[in-house]
């Protein structure tokens, strides 16, 4: 699956991780440094499951566990209306 920013998100990477800004409403949050790995991807069109497997390769982990804390971040992403599922045609 695919994601990609609302239009409304701006944000930027930082030495600690990220910022997102909801430029409509004003709302701001913060990422650590795996949450801004994983927005650049998400930006990029990355595909979920290449994310998953790039972050394996760099904290040389299996995937059954980070695969489940990667979807959990994208869930509460979409929750706060940060990004949104597209496929491309």
């Amino acid at each position: 699956m695919r994601y990609r920013m609302k239009s409304s998100i701006r944000w930027t990477r930082t030495s600690e991780g990220g910022i997102l800004v909801n430029v409509t409403s004003g709302a701001s949050y913060r990422v650590n440094k795996v949450g801004a790995l994983i927005m650049a991807d998400l930006v990029e069109g990355s595909l979920l499951e290449d994310i998953v497997s790039q972050l394996c390769a760099i904290y040389r982990t299996s995937e059954g566990s980070l695969g489940k804390d990667v979807e959990a971040f994208t869930n509460t992403l979409r929750r706060m209306d940060i990004i949104e599922a597209y496929d491309m045609v």
